[in-house]
């Protein structure tokens, strides 16, 4: 099994070699190369200056050099950029083609939609498990454009209904169409549109 906890786990005071060195002895295999990694630039750097990023691309390299059956990853991309979570997820979609099975936690629902099975965790409480497509399954989302009052999004609420701001408009989940018109009245558009994954889950977890 590896294992790259939230944390890490890596020694700050040790260099990039230094660690993958370590892990690889205690699994008595050789040490994966820091150059195929395209770790090396970074090798004689001590962890503790190494930015977040690399960091945890190190830690993934660390966790699969004795390659693991299991692979588990607590919050795989927390705190890094846009660009290294798609490299982190590059390197965790590789590791799952190879025939490694990749568990993931996370906070992201964009994250968790990389996922070949999810499972939906609410207030302690699974509400949902299976595909993302199996997840979303037959959930609407009533879109409304234009503006509404303070007063409209008030009520919509006060109804039950989650209001996600869309720049031009909104999105409201939790009400259907014949709700959300009661609410803004007969003039204004109204429609009713498939649910994003985490659209369905907001409606999952009330």
């Amino acid at each position: 099994m590896g294992y790259v906890p939230q944390g890490l786990g890596l020694y700050p005071d040790l260099t990039v070699t230094e660690n993958v060195a370590f892990a690889a002895a205690s699994f008595g295999v050789p040490s994966p190369s820091l150059a195929e990694a395209g770790l090396d630039h970074i090798a004689d750097m001590r962890i503790g200056d190494v930015s977040l990023g690399m960091r945890r691309r190190v830690a993934f390299l660390v966790a699969r050099c004795h390659r693991p059956a299991v692979l588990i990853l607590d919050e795989p991309t927390s705190g890094v950029g846009p660009l290294g979570r798609a490299r982190l997820w590059e390197t965790i979609r590789q590791s799952a083609e190879a025939g490694t099975a990749v568990l993931v936690s996370t906070h992201h629902m964009e994250e968790a939609e990389e996922c070949d099975r999810v499972v939906l965790m609410a207030a302690g409480s699974k509400v949902a498990e299976g595909s993302v497509g199996d997840v979303i399954g037959q959930a609407r989302t009533v879109v409304v454009a234009g503006d509404m009052t303070t007063e409209t999004l008030a009520a919509i609420g006060d109804q039950g209904g989650t209001i996600l701001s869309t720049g031009s408009g909104w999105r409201i989940v939790g009400l259907d169409v014949d709700g959300v018109r009661r609410v803004v009245g007969a003039e204004a558009r109204v429609d009713e549109v498939p649910a994003t994954f985490e659209e369905a889950f907001v409606a999952l977890s009330r």
